[in-house]
């Protein structure tokens, strides 16, 4: 499933969550920096249900005018990475509107970690059907 417009990615994005909770796996340049595209794991649904097999999607990006990461590392992670696990990956709240320069992008962890893109046009794609669901976390 492919979603091209800035309104009905938005619109997806709400349905599932806002992505809370998933797993953001990779973020790249592409097309010699053109593009951003942004992969991520969905491993629980907008209920909070633990899914059987993560839903993969990306998010192209294109027409990049401004990347901005705010990494938000602790001192502790500074002096130790190598005790950082999957969980810094693991997003809060991801959200994608209308901007002056077409589309704004912006991934959102809790305190002071974010990812923000502003880019002429995205498009979300799903790369992997909807997962069943397993049980309730716990």
């Amino acid at each position: 499933m492919k979603v091209d417009t800035t309104e009905e990615i938005s619109r997806w994005l709400e349905q599932g969550g806002g992505l809370a909770e998933s797993l953001m796996r990779e973020l790249r340049l592409d097309k010699f920096g053109y593009s951003v595209h942004i992969a991520f794991s969905v491993i629980v649904d907008a209920a909070g249900r633990v899914l059987e097999t993560p839903l993969e999607l990306a998010l192209d990006l294109d027409g990049v005018q401004q990347l901005t990461l705010r990494s938000g590392l602790t001192p502790r992670m500074l002096e130790h990475p190598d005790e950082i696990g999957w969980g810094l990956s693991e997003v809060a709240l991801v959200r994608v509107a209308s901007s002056d320069v077409g589309v704004r992008f912006e991934a959102l962890w809790e305190g002071e970690r974010r990812i923000e893109v502003e880019c002429r046009r995205a498009t979300l794609e799903v790369v992997q059907t909807p997962p069943k669901v397993s049980a309730e976390p716990g």
